[in-house]
């Protein structure tokens, strides 16, 4: 992958993917065999590489072809996500996932510390919102 003016490990493709807003978009590349792990096991994935800002919020999209890798089960009802490998699995409860996000402390702890700093900036005792 490139980051900050590296070379790119990805191969050239001649893919064209239409985007949910219907708009076209060229990949740079594909990169093939990745090591991917899932909790204890390591799959190996291919992915598209796509020309846009990086984004923490965003997930990396596995598609079907890695859930059939890793002998997903999806159970809809109980929101419960299977991995298989040999004799061995994990499970993973897909709606808990999703209500309560893996947010890192220290980001938590630097937005506290962002809030009390434009509180203090701008709101004034002075401020005629503040004194009615």
């Amino acid at each position: 992958m490139e980051r900050d003016g590296e070379e790119s490990d990805a191969r050239p493709t001649t893919i064209t993917l239409q985007l949910a807003d219907r708009s076209i978009c060229y990949p740079q590349g594909k990169l093939e065999d990745v090591l991917v792990r899932v909790d204890k096991f390591v799959f190996p994935a291919n992915f598209i590489v796509m020309d846009f800002p990086a984004d923490d919020d965003t997930p990396i999209l596995l598609g079907r072809p890695f859930l059939a890798t890793g002998r997903t089960l999806i159970d809809v009802e109980k929101g419960e996500l299977t991995m298989r490998v040999n004799t061995q699995e994990v499970t993973f409860n897909v709606l808990k996932a999703m209500k309560y996000p893996n947010y890192d402390v220290e980001d938590v702890a630097l937005i506290k510390s962002w809030d009390s700093l434009v509180q203090k900036q701008f709101i004034k005792d002075n401020d005629h919102l503040k004194n009615e």
